[in-house]
């Protein structure tokens, strides 16, 4: 495994995103794999590009795909439950995480934005983009106030004030 990205499950257990394969694994506390899952959908052109990962509501798991442009949603054993593709809205969908309000954030490095969506997919608005200097947002994460932002090309790390309304 060349790991991608993980996050840790609600049962301390760890969710890996592989850089190389298309599966995801999840390994216990001690780092042995108990169970392994394809994040490729059959009907998908491209092989599957799992950016990154993270735990979302009822333990279910969000991967973002660069690849096909979407986010694959899974139940904590690894089944397909949904995918979203939100054409318009979504290019290259990297880094991913939950804020306090149970919004699924993505940053798209293509469109330099930082896009709000409900757990099951629906499009809510942008909370950050280009004209807040956001250049190739890559990985995220929340604190009690601030949005963490990485960025590929400028090895940046910048912390935004977290907000609530979308745009």
């Amino acid at each position: 495994i060349v790991t991608n990205d993980l996050v840790v499950t609600p049962e301390g257990n760890y969710v890996v995103t592989d850089f190389f394969s298309t599966f995801a694994y999840i390994l216990d506390r001690t780092g042995h794999i108990t169970k392994q899952f394809e994040m490729r959908c059959k009907e998908e052109q491209h092989t599957c590009g799992a950016s990154r990962v993270t735990i979302g509501p009822g333990g279910r798991i969000y991967v973002s795909d660069i690849s096909n442009a979407c986010l694959k949603v899974f139940n904590p054993e690894g089944e397909l439950l949904r995918v979203i593709r939100a054409s318009e809205h979504l290019i290259a969908p990297q880094g991913v995480c939950f804020d306090h309000r149970q919004r699924l954030l993505v940053a798209d490095a293509l469109k330099q934005d930082i896009i709000a969506f409900t757990p099951d997919g629906d499009y809510m608005g942008s909370l950050i983009d280009s004209k807040h200097r956001l250049r190739d947002a890559t990985g995220l994460d929340v604190s009690d106030r601030h949005l963490v932002v990485t960025q590929l090309k400028t090895n940046q790390v910048k912390l935004c004030k977290l907000r609530y309304e979308v745009s």
